[in-house]
């Protein structure tokens, strides 16, 4: 199954992905330390914007995320909206999240947006 979960940060993605798809820890992978040249054997994975910030030092594309997340529901913060960063990396990190984002819920069987610990379905039955 292939599942988006976006939100703020500290807005109870993990709890709800837990609940929702009875996840232990274990079954969680951390995009922040996750190895990208291996497969995932976790069901899921957080920090997905964070993931996606060493991808592009490494030079991984968006499409290789893509396939490397697939059949996985992925915990992702929105990093869009705010400030917008004066840094030209720091503005491409979050145009990569946000394509990244895109490309995954026109994939994904069901997406959720999870704000102060509450989810709303946007996509899926």
């Amino acid at each position: 199954m292939n599942c988006l979960i976006v939100g703020g940060a500290y807005q109870g993605k993990r709890t709800f992905a837990q609940k929702k798809f009875h996840l232990q820890p274990e079954d969680i992978a951390d995009g922040a330390a996750v190895c990208l040249e291996q497969p995932l054997a976790q069901k899921a994975i957080c920090n997905v914007h964070q993931m996606v910030r060493r991808a592009l030092t490494m030079g991984i594309s968006n499409d290789v995320l893509l396939e490397f997340l697939q059949g996985k529901i992925v915990l992702c913060d929105e990093v869009g909206c705010g400030v917008v960063p004066i840094k030209r990396e720091q503005d491409n990190w979050r145009e990569a999240v946000g394509r990244l984002c895109c490309d995954l819920a026109a994939r994904a069987d069901a997406v959720y947006w999870v704000r102060a610990g509450i989810a709303q379905q946007i996509k899926g039955g």
